[in-house]
């Protein structure tokens, strides 16, 4: 098994390549216009699971298996997610059209539709600006390690660094430390929201979990809480996410829930 630090250092390489192409679909679309302006788009593949999987230095089998047990996405959800974030984000606060939405996320307008649909439940046209909150932000060194502690069942903790593989973080402090723990946290539980499809106008927060299971584990466990080992208990905070969520509303988790934990999601190796 590769250091986690080798691993942080390929899926970097990732997910900058995946924010080099997705920013770069609509100019590269337009492009492609006719010159009478009628069928503007063609479907881009300028990054796909394969090119990914050889910016990582891995084999496409290996990294298909790998992606999945540091983040909570496969490589292709990831990647359409991010190209869909794209999109909206020029629709709500750049009034870009459907069509143009469409060509920032290097998609045919059809599929870019469907695409929105299955992930954020509504056509684009009936989503807000609040959708973007359940999609992934870029991702980068502090989310896979926040994510690889929230696996393990911890919490922000000020006496010691949350990093995996890391004494801390350079130039940053103690409280400062605790703050950027808390800001990915939350970030990462909001896109566990929006990959399981609960709705953005529930009345339940991505802040609002995270502070109970903090106080939680505090109550629980006091300041040590336990590490687990491998295999499903490994999964604490995304386990804890389902059975908090399956009191609120059963039917929907179940409806999206196998036995085996949510689709995309693999515990920590």
């Amino acid at each position: 098994m590769l250091p986690f630090s080798d691993i942080e250092e390929r899926l970097g390489r990732v997910f900058r390549l995946v924010e080099t192409t997705a920013s770069g679909g609509e100019a590269e679309n337009l492009s492609r216009k006719a010159p009478d302006g009628d069928r503007p788009f063609q479907e881009l593949e300028r990054c796909t699971v394969e090119t990914m999987a050889q910016e990582a230095c891995y084999s496409l089998f290996h990294f298909i298996r790998l992606f999945p047990r540091y983040t909570l996405y496969t490589p292709y959800e990831y990647l359409i997610r991010r190209r869909l974030f794209l999109g909206l984000q020029g629709m709500f606060f750049r009034n870009h059209s459907v069509t143009r939405a469409a060509a920032t996320a290097s998609l045919q307008p059809d599929a870019f539709s469907r695409a929105v649909r299955r992930c954020c439940g509504a056509p684009p046209r009936s989503l807000t600006p609040e959708a973007l909150l359940f999609l992934p932000t870029p991702w980068d060194s502090l989310r896979l390690r926040t994510y690889q502690l929230l696996l393990t069942g911890s919490s922000p903790a000020p006496w010691e660094s949350y990093l995996p593989g890391s004494s801390g973080i350079s130039g940053t402090s103690i409280f400062s430390e605790e703050s950027l723990f808390r800001e990915q946290a939350e970030a990462l539980t909001r896109e566990y929201l929006g990959q399981r499809g609960i709705a953005p106008d529930r009345s339940i927060s991505a802040e609002d979990l995270l502070r109970e299971w903090c106080q939680d584990l505090f109550q629980n466990h006091g300041k040590n809480p336990p590490r687990h080992g491998t295999g499903q208990e490994n999964q604490a905070y995304f386990k804890y996410l389902q059975r908090r969520l399956a009191l609120a509303d059963s039917s929907k988790i179940c409806s999206n829930t196998d036995a085996g934990g949510p689709e995309g999601f693999s515990p920590a190796p």
